[in-house]
């Protein structure tokens, strides 16, 4: 079941939504809900309106929606006004008939549950000691039920009474047998229910948790001892690193290998053909279907690793696995730690300076998106015009200079900041010769980076006026670039 959750942004009102995030997606992951987006709703009616359209056009199906706040008291609310408008009554003395009412012990405000057709929506109040109350006391409770009420919607009893032809002791417990009284019949069909149920969500449980980490966690750790294994120096016929041998007799399509201290970023770096660019979203290096799919290389990318700007992607698994490691780097202190990453090819081994890290958007309904997967370019005012739209975006003032002889690595992976959001890394090659370290007592929290025009009308501020880099550089903007390196 996937899940996208709506905040009413409500004045006057301090909530950290980042933090309930965490523990709505760690609460829903329990009962397989995938919170898929997170979007702050204006409290007026066109806004959640607007909202509701938005979702109805996702590519993702969306199963439910929880909508945080606009519960002001028990009798008059905008979100009650809304649904009231609709025929929809979120009265707690007599609420309409497909509505449920979700309480719990000591909450002042409850919440409500509408069942529509294709559609569960939630609603809890936004003041944090209430909303964890129903939250937990209520709501858990409540997507437990509607999903052993599916299960109840495709469970068939007669047939699985024609399939059992050998009638045993064990049968006669589950299934309903002639001579059964009424009141039997209906103990045997829900203690049936109930065991298909509970097995099933276990199953999902244990799946999720437990078993896809473990396959994943040890396919990684095979490829990761084949390639630390692997102490071979030299090159083959083909100019290939010979620390690869091993890897590329599994996978000609691995590329490279990346790793990122402090997380658990350690992985193949794989490159898909250009007729089919996604091919490793949900495959491993063998191949084979996972859900945390594979690091792998644009396409737009030349094969072989031959362009100036090498685009890797990578998911965002809510366990930390995968990319999920690269929004660290938003964080001051884990960017001074860290501020150089490993980065080899198979055919040369590199280590990458960070020069950004950045938020930005795709859906052009959120302002026009910043075009940064480029791989290739022009000439080299172009590129040094992306390096100078890639720094005014960064989030950390990285004291790391670029020149236009420079090669850059860019690391994407999703965000949840808004709908289809990147957290985007950018790193440039150290140069032959140069020192690996960095001189982190200049880096900073940024002052006033450029960001996406819906990141200003949820939080307000002005957007830096950011013109060609040589305007810029010829006004005294700009104190990244260095032409004698």
């Amino acid at each position: 079941m996937n899940a996208e959750v709506y905040f009413i942004k409500e004045l006057g009102l301090d909530i950290d939504m980042d933090a309930i995030m965490r523990e709505i997606i760690y609460d829903f992951g329990k009962q397989d809900v995938n919170v898929i987006f997170k979007t702050v709703v204006e409290p007026t009616e066109e806004n959640l309106h607007a909202a509701f359209e938005e979702t109805s056009k996702s590519t993702e199906k969306i199963d439910l929606i929880l909508i945080i706040g606009g519960l002001y008291n028990k009798e008059n609310s905008f979100i009650k006004s809304f649904f009231a408008n609709r025929d929809i009554y979120l009265d707690y003395k007599k609420p309409s008939g497909n509505v449920e009412i979700l309480s719990a012990p000591n909450v002042q405000i409850p919440g409500y549950a509408i069942k529509l057709q294709n559609m569960n929506i939630i609603c809890i109040p936004s003041t944090s000691q209430d909303m964890l109350k129903v939250l937990r006391g209520s709501v858990i409770s409540y997507l437990t039920k509607l999903k052993n009420c599916e299960n109840d919607s495709s469970f068939n009893t007669e047939n699985i009474a024609a399939k059992k032809k050998k009638r045993n002791f064990f049968a006669r417990w589950f299934i309903p047998w002639k001579g059964d009284g009424f009141l039997e019949v209906i103990r045997k069909i829900i203690f049936t229910i109930s065991v298909a149920a509970f097995i099933f969500s276990m199953y999902k449980l244990v799946d999720f948790y437990i078993i896809r980490p473990y396959i994943n966690d040890k396919q990684t750790d095979e490829i990761k001892e084949l390639y630390y294994g692997n102490d071979i120096e030299g090159v083959d016929d083909e100019n290939r690193l010979k620390k690869f041998e091993s890897l590329l007799a599994i996978n000609q399509d691995i590329k490279g290998w990346i790793t990122i201290p402090n997380t658990p970023i350690d992985y193949p770096v794989l490159q898909p053909s250009q007729s089919d660019p996604e091919y490793y979203l949900y495959r491993n290096y063998e191949r084979k279907y996972t859900s945390y799919g594979s690091i792998f290389i644009d396409a737009v990318c030349k094969l072989g690793m031959n362009s100036k700007n090498i685009i890797l992607h990578g998911h965002h698994m809510n366990d930390g696995r995968m990319f999920a490691g690269i929004l660290k780097y938003a964080d001051l202190t884990f960017y001074n730690n860290n501020p150089v990453f490993t980065f080899d090819s198979i055919y040369e081994e590199a280590k990458w300076k960070v020069i950004s890290v950045f938020k930005t958007n795709v859906l052009p309904e959120q302002g026009e998106p910043f075009q940064y997967l480029v791989a290739d370019f022009a000439n080299d005012s172009n590129f040094l015009n992306y390096v100078h739209q890639v720094k005014s975006r960064s989030l950390i003032y990285t004291p790391v200079d670029v020149n236009e002889d420079d090669y850059l690595v860019t690391l994407s992976t999703c965000s949840y900041e808004f709908k289809d959001f990147r957290t985007v890394v950018v790193a440039r090659k150290v140069r032959d010769g140069e020192s690996e370290e960095v001189d982190v007592s200049k880096a900073k929290v940024a002052s006033n980076p450029l960001m996406p025009d819906i990141w200003y009308v949820k939080h307000g501020g002005t957007k830096p006026i950011v013109n060609t880099f040589e305007k810029d550089l010829q006004n005294g903007k700009i104190d990244w670039y260095n032409p004698n390196h």
